[in-house]
């Protein structure tokens, strides 16, 4: 009798967590076609169509390390290069992120935790939307947080193929992203206060020595290239400066994703308070040897504050940068809810609910930057670009502005004819590797006189002066627009009779 309660048990589990992966994923892929492939996108796709050979090289010249890209040339010719197919990738890997997500928290408590923890994260709003980039985010995320758990198990029984598992995931990480470097740095924190099972602290493990030093040794290769890039100019310009509120708002849009409300700065302290009170909870009734709650509140906070810290020298806060820490908040909730009266339990989760809630009708909405660099602009090159595909003809030239989107462009180009791009000072270090982005550069949109007879003109954002040019000098055939984004066709100027 006891056995087949225990299997029933065991089958309403399974299912339980069946349904909840299915729901991580039913939030991961509806629409996740619809925003507009930006610029880092399309640079990803551009970058993974390259041979590996080209990837590794050209990535060397970039600022983030090659096995992104590296899987993503493998997946593409698995799958294609459609919108679907390149940001399943990461639709994957934060399903994935989810499963494991669970797995911790049921190192913590009992399976409730561990569901709640799988709900929360599965709606976890900056989880769903960094599933939907087709960017390295998301599978960072999911390889910090499996080497989370290599390393919890590794604290409790000290077997070396926990251990194992953990140093090939740091490889990877480091491999995927350089803030990876803060993950590592929180886990030896956590090392230097956990015990193993013969009450001997972590840090004195002649194995973790030796598997951090292989780590280092496997990342020594890649070494001076983060070395040269460090030093580069103008690398994080981009960046804002970190405030005393960064940390707090970058907690609550985690969450709410838009932090452009009456009152955000007060409801992000608010917030953060809660996230405190439920880490100090967690960690004042860790008592067990290896201390994993302290070791997800570790993870949780010290990553972040120790960018925030940072950047008050040299800017680095980005949340996307961030989101494998930030992917530990709903597992640190959800843990921290087991461990409250029912009264405060019921609150938190109510707080939980209202947040991630909120931020997924933001998400769906899309009224939101998390891209950095400005306002939020309702960028449509896609419709654009499928009305210029539809109007394509024979010996027609593809002009794409090249201030934010030229690649974007490229990425929805179906006329069969590389786009050529405006950029009135060419000096791209990497041309040796990629040779025909040069062959392919207009510094002036005149020398297209005598070698087309029409010229389709796409852009974003506020018209220039020469798209100014253009409308005075050529013969205007047709205007497309959508958003803020839109398409100009001319005929050069003796090419009257081509009028469309």
């Amino acid at each position: 009798m006891i056995r087949l309660e225990i299997e029933r048990k065991s089958i309403t589990h399974a299912l339980a967590v069946v349904c909840i992966l299915l729901l991580a994923l039913a939030v991961r892929l509806y629409q996740i076609e619809l925003q507009v492939v930006w610029f880092d996108e399309a640079y990803s796709v551009w970058l993974s169509r390259m041979s590996p050979t080209q990837v590794i090289l050209f990535t060397a010249r970039d600022v983030h390390p090659p096995l992104y890209y590296l899987i993503l040339h493998v997946w593409m010719d698995c799958f294609g290069d459609g919108v679907v197919a390149v940001r399943s990738l990461s639709a994957v890997t934060g399903v994935a992120t989810v499963a494991m997500g669970m797995r911790i928290a049921h190192q913590f408590a009992c399976w409730r935790t561990c569901a709640k923890a799988g709900l929360l994260l599965a709606v976890f709003p900056i989880g769903v939307y960094y599933s939907q980039e087709i960017r390295m985010y998301s599978l960072l995320g999911l390889l910090m947080l499996s080497a989370l758990y290599a390393l919890l198990l590794w604290g409790q029984r000290q077997r070396h193929r926990y251990l194992l598992a953990y140093s090939l995931l740091m490889v990877a990480g480091l491999y995927t992203h350089y803030f990876a470097v803060l993950c590592a740095l929180s886990f030896w924190l956590y090392v230097l206060l956990a015990r193993g099972q013969n009450g001997r602290l972590l840090i004195w493990s002649r194995p973790w020595w030796i598997y951090n030093v292989g780590i280092a040794l496997a990342f020594l290769p890649w070494l001076p290239t983060l070395i040269e890039q460090i030093g580069r100019p103008n690398l994080i310009a981009w960046i804002a400066t970190a405030t005393p509120m960064t940390v707090p708002l970058a907690f609550l849009r985690a969450f709410a994703l838009d932090t452009d409300m009456a009152g955000a700065s007060l409801l992000a302290m608010a917030f953060t308070l809660i996230l405190l009170a439920s880490a100090t909870r967690l960690w004042w009734r860790d008592r067990a040897l290896s201390r994993p709650g302290s070791m997800l509140v570790i993870y949780c906070f010290i990553p972040v504050l120790v960018t925030w810290l940072v950047s008050s020298v040299k800017p680095l806060f980005m949340e996307r940068y961030l989101l494998f820490a930030l992917l530990g908040l709903p597992i640190l909730l959800a843990s921290a809810l087991a461990e409250l009266r029912q009264s405060w339990r019921v609150l938190l989760l109510v707080l939980c609910v209202f947040f991630e809630a909120t931020g997924m009708v933001n998400l769906y909405c899309r009224q939101f930057n998390l891209r950095g660099g400005g306002e939020w602009v309702d960028n449509r090159l896609d419709a654009v670009m499928a009305q210029v595909n539809s109007r394509w003809l024979q010996g027609d030239a593809l002009l794409a502005d090249d201030r934010v989107w030229s690649l974007t462009i490229d990425f929805y180009n179906k006329t069969g004819t590389p786009p050529l791009v405006y950029k009135p000072y060419y000096t791209d270090p990497a041309t040796a590797l990629y040779p025909r982005v040069a062959q392919r550069v207009v510094n002036d949109p005149r020398t297209l006189e005598h070698r087309y007879k029409r010229v389709w003109w796409v852009t974003s954002g506020p018209v220039t002066e020469i798209e100014r040019t253009m409308m005075r000098n050529w013969i205007s055939l047709a205007a497309i627009s959508k958003g803020d984004s839109r398409a100009l066709l001319f005929a050069m100027p003796d090419q009257s009779a081509s009028r469309d």
